[in-house]
């Protein structure tokens, strides 16, 4: 639980390559079944945020990260979600879950968090 919802794991993570911003194929699945899960709950709020490592400027990587939350964002549309139901945030490099001084860490830091947002 975070301070304003429920952040969901999935057993596929939503984590990018370097520069990337596209949802390859093999990520779109669990994105869509999570979706579809979410919307047949009558879950009508999500937050989607974009991620970055700490690898370019703060400039680049704050829009990195919202094109990032923009594609699973449309993934999720694709599953049932309205443009109105989600919002979009880019924190590009500002919140890191893992060590950015090797490339593993940077690798767990360039993701999308999904999270279900309660009132």
């Amino acid at each position: 639980m975070t301070d304003n919802g429920w952040e969901l794991g999935i057993s596929d993570k939503v984590l990018f390559g370097v520069n990337e911003d596209t949802i390859t194929p093999e990520r779109q699945a669990p994105l869509l079944r999570l979706g579809r899960l979410l919307s047949e709950a009558g879950i009508s709020d999500l937050r989607v945020n974009g991620h970055t490592d700490d690898t370019g400027s703060v400039e680049y990587n704050q829009l990195l990260s919202i094109r990032r939350a923009t594609a699973v964002a449309r993934t999720l549309e694709s599953a049932g979600f309205s443009q109105g139901e989600i919002k979009v945030r880019g924190l590009g490099k500002t919140m890191p879950i893992a060590d950015n001084r090797t490339a593993a860490g940077r690798a767990e830091n360039r993701r999308v968090a999904i999270i279900v947002t309660v009132d």
